[in-house]
């Protein structure tokens, strides 16, 4: 809200990043997100080092945003589907996903 407030026309994206393992098929049944790594992303994100769940949940975060940015195929916000949604922010933020 705060940079909304400075600039109100910034895109902003929400990141789920564990739904967003999911979707990619990273996650599965036998390996949930708890068990990947950044080093597991290499198809989206260039980086061998061992990070913290939280820093790896970050760069998923750049990851949507930059497919936001982007337009990316196969990749869409979900925010218009939300049924009678609320928020803060105008204009609201995307969640863009992988569709």
């Amino acid at each position: 809200m705060l940079m909304r407030n400075i600039r109100a026309d910034i895109p902003i994206t929400e990141a789920h990043p564990k739904a967003l393992l999911w979707l990619i098929g990273i996650a599965h049944r036998e390996r949930t997100p708890d068990k990947i790594y950044l080093a597991d992303l290499g198809k989206y994100i260039t980086s061998q080092q061992v990070v913290s769940e939280h820093e790896r949940d970050a760069a998923l975060g750049a990851l949507t945003a930059f497919a936001m940015i982007y337009k990316l195929d196969g990749w869409e916000n979900l925010y218009p589907c939300e049924s009678e949604p609320i928020t803060p922010l105008a204009p609201p933020p995307g969640y863009w996903m992988p569709l």
